[in-house]
């Protein structure tokens, strides 16, 4: 997924860099591109995987989304905000399933996330849209890579 998000934002021609008309017009024509039930599905399936693995908004839905051509820092803002009400709910689900929680990792854990949080929102409002999407492409293929090293034992 990273090589492709990543190929669609360098190598594909006609796409601005910049954010401007060409990005609107291409999140304007992708809009309807992205049915209700695909959406639907594409939610069920990556805050499955994310309940049970512990990850699977950023990996599957965000790639997911910006192959659809939709604009990146709309993508990103979206997988967000959708992300905090799904989160809620699988905590609270958490939390009454297994009460003897480690709060001694969560809360660092959220200390810290609620601090990075505003600093990333800031950064993918400034960033150019190819720049937002190469960034994204390329954090994908060095996470990708780390989990099969991982998986492989090489790590």
């Amino acid at each position: 997924m990273g090589v492709l998000v990543l190929h669609r934002f360098i190598v594909r021609k006609g796409e601005s860099a910049t954010g401007s008309a060409d990005s609107k017009q291409m999140e304007k024509n992708s809009v309807g591109r992205v049915s209700f039930s695909r959406l639907t599905f594409l939610g069920l399936f990556s805050s499955f995987t994310d309940a049970v693995g512990g990850g699977g908004w950023g990996p599957i839905a965000t790639p997911s989304l910006l192959l659809e051509g939709i604009e990146p820092r709309k993508v990103v803002g979206s997988i967000n905000i959708t992300e905090f009400f799904v989160t809620i709910v699988q905590a609270a689900t958490f939390v009454v399933l297994l009460p003897t929680m480690r709060w001694d990792i969560a809360i660092p854990l959220m200390i810290g996330g609620i601090l990075s949080a505003p600093i990333a929102a800031i950064i993918c409002k400034k960033l150019p849209v190819k720049g937002l999407g190469s960034l994204i492409g390329v954090t994908l293929i060095i996470l990708s890579i780390r989990n099969i090293l991982n998986a492989a034992g090489l790590l």
